[in-house]
């Protein structure tokens, strides 16, 4: 302030003086834009807000079991304290610059980790004219429908909040939020309220750069996980709009291009002579959607209840060129279409009773094709104790010590492994990166094949969580219904949810021959999904005047095959999951509470034999608030993973193939928001 005030005195001073243009010599006149230039700062730094958070965490892992590796290590911590610094510069409303960077300090590598970098988690230039035009330049969240631009996400129906807290830290990590699109590029807005005509009016304008060769991070510089690797530069270019008018009619449709540069490809594969046959080269996909809806409610100005109809339909066009079998360069075009139609009804009854319905029908062709839609922001890794596997390099779904809730609920920010497993895993010595299954990263579609479902199995995705719509509804080769219906009564201190779903694929599957096998096609696989919850507030009953939340749930989800008769190699097969929750939240003063949580997993294989996988998350923690955006949480918990099987050829739970195996976990996790 002293100094701004300084400034205006000297700028009051060479007014009153009369200075001119002709009187100021040239010594004046660098001293006088020095002192513009001084007072443009200053004043660009009254619009500066600093927030952010610290975090310091403790948490050791011991694993245990027939599966554990005896000669590697069996125990792994987690030792941190880190910043997150969030700045935002505003001089006004029209720009804005906004950064956020970490620094953290390792407490294992404290004395070895000498050049510990700066981690830039988020910059962009934003701003907003008139309160109706905004943009953005650098990073930004965005999304249209789930059709066309969105990032599907898993969910927990009634998750333990002792858990839950876990999971919102590991998907915070990668920005993940409201199932919004995580991009880099320009982002424009328009939205306003143009009376008499439209009640509201969106249009948005963005372009985006989605995976980069320059940016293919080698070995010994990377901090995050090396998932970020392509032949091409690919981009993106979209369009929305969005329009409601007479309080209840909308419309709506979007345009999105997905394409490649072709002048950016190089594969050193190709160089040295290999195979091209597996190189998909440039992408040219085109998503085109149209929507409607009614909300009969809003139109007659109903009171207690509503009544939502909505349709969308979109469509692909993609004529992306490939290798064929004979290495030959051929051109394809695929074309594929999406319906999601669907209905949210509800009734309401003075804040005593509550109902609502929503439900929706789908119908995918298996040539859909959107990675904007359909890139999952969960792809299942192991997380503690990565250094006992014995399978080099595999770290999904197929390892013997992987487990759903290692994988969902802890992240490592920064690892640096051991020398002896980076002989192991053919990694480079000492090569530090991040630990998180949560991802915001768009995947190609050679990617997404490989995730897909081959006669009911893949390394890829967890059948736990991702067996009947894995890439969210934006799923290609379903058709059915699926929806929710929720129950409300006594201001919701009683909650009651059921979910369901009834789905079916659109195609059969053509399996092509082999050395063991004739050509076959598949009868087309069927996939359902039931399970309901209820969440009690028993604060609300007894008059205790702190929460206390109960809450329980079951999910049972299923996929099966009538496989092929003629062929040995697949018999009809089934994969059913059933996903249960038990939740205490019991906060005995008004800073503490005491959080309790279990989570059983129930796989079932079968096919020529049963095979049998059970998963146990138990858990015990207290949370201290220090004020409302600073708490510290301490939790004790075990993972338990067993195995059962009627195959001849396994001998029982206590075979390493099978992955029986326990992990005990210890967490103190301090949090202080700023």
């Amino acid at each position: 302030m002293r100094k701004y005030l300084h400034c205006l005195a000297i700028i009051g001073i060479m007014a009153a003086c009369g200075y001119s243009d002709d009187a100021i010599s040239d010594s004046a006149s660098t001293a006088s834009k020095n002192v513009m230039k001084t007072l443009e700062h200053i004043m660009a730094k009254a619009g500066i807000s600093f927030d952010g958070e610290f975090r310091s965490q403790y948490e050791d892992a011991l694993i245990g079991g027939s599966a554990v590796n005896p000669h590697r290590s069996n125990d792994e911590d987690v030792e941190y304290t880190s910043v997150d610094f969030d700045i935002k510069a505003r001089p006004n409303t029209i720009t804005q610059g906004h950064l956020i960077f970490r620094m953290e300090q390792d407490w294992r590598n404290f004395y070895s980790d000498i050049s510990n970098p700066i981690f830039t988690r988020w910059i962009s230039i934003d701003g907003s004219l008139k309160g109706m035009f905004s943009y953005d330049v650098g990073d930004f969240r965005q999304k249209y429908t789930p059709l066309t631009l969105y990032t599907p996400d898993i969910d927990i129906l009634y998750e333990p909040e002792i858990f839950s807290k876990q999971r919102e830290v590991a998907q915070q990590e990668v920005f993940l939020d409201d199932n919004q699109k995580l991009l880099q590029g320009v982002n424009m807005n328009f939205a306003a309220e143009l009376y008499p005509v439209f009640n509201s009016l969106k249009v948005n304008l963005m372009g985006a750069r989605l995976r980069s060769v320059q940016t293919n991070i080698q070995n010994g510089s990377k901090v995050s996980a090396a998932i970020d690797t392509s032949l091409m530069e690919k981009f993106m270019i979209g369009s929305n709009l969005d329009m409601t008018f007479l309080k209840g009619l909308s419309l709506g449709g979007n345009f999105i291009n997905i394409f490649d540069n072709k002048g950016s490809y190089y594969n050193a594969q190709l160089t040295k002579g290999g195979d091209s046959t597996a190189d998909t080269m440039a992408q040219n996909t085109k998503i085109a959607d149209v929507r409607g809806g009614v909300d009969v409610g809003s139109l007659v100005s109903a009171k207690n209840w509503k009544l939502n109809v909505t349709a969308e339909m979109a469509m692909s066009y993609d004529d992306s060129s490939f290798f064929d079998a004979q290495k030959v360069l051929t051109a394809k075009t695929i074309n594929g279409n999406a319906l999601r139609a669907g209905v949210d009804a509800g009734y309401s009854l003075e804040d005593m009773f509550d109902v609502s319905l929503d439900a929706k029908f789908i119908n995918n062709a298996s040539n859909f094709r959107n990675e904007l839609a359909q890139s999952p922001d969960f792809v299942g890794r192991r997380i503690m104790d990565l250094e006992n596997d014995s399978v080099n390099t595999t770290f999904n779904v197929t390892s013997p010590l992987y487990s759903t809730f290692d994988a969902m609920y802890q992240q490592v920010f920064k690892f640096a492994p051991s020398e002896a497993s980076g002989q192991v895993t053919n990694w480079w010595f000492k090569e530090p990166f991040s630990k998180n299954s949560y991802t915001n990263m768009v995947f190609t579609q050679a990617e997404l094949s490989k995730m897909k479902y081959a006669y009911l199995s893949s390394k890829y995705l967890d059948p736990s969580l991702q067996l009947v719509m894995p890439f969210g509804p934006a799923t290609p080769n379903r058709t059915g219904i699926s929806g929710a219906l929720n129950l409300g009564f006594l201001h919701d201190r009683v909650q009651a949810k059921v979910v369901f779903a009834s789905l079916k694929e659109i195609d059969t599957t053509a399996i092509p021959a082999t050395a063991t096998s004739a050509a076959i096609t598949l009868p087309r696989t069927s996939y359902s999904q039931a399970g309901g919850g209820i969440k009690i507030s028993l604060d609300g009953f007894i008059g205790w005047k702190y929460p206390i939340n109960l809450s329980s749930s079951v999910v049972s989800s299923k996929a099966s095959n009538v496989g092929a008769a003629a062929d040995t190699n697949y018999p009809a097969a089934s994969v059913t999951s059933n996903y249960y929750c038990e939740n205490l939240y019991f906060k005995f003063w008004k800073r503490a509470a005491f959080l309790a949580g279990m989570e059983l997993i129930n796989n079932q294989f079968t096919a020529t034999h049963n095979n049998t996988e059970n998963q146990l998350l138990t858990a015990i923690g207290l949370e201290y608030k220090v004020t409302d955006g600073s708490y510290i949480i301490g939790t004790l918990g075990q993972i338990d993973v067993t195995h059962t099987s009627d195959d001849p050829a396994k001998i029982g739970p206590s075979d390493p193939s099978l992955g029986d195996f326990n992990q005990k976990i210890v967490s103190l996790f301090l949090r202080v928001m700023f």
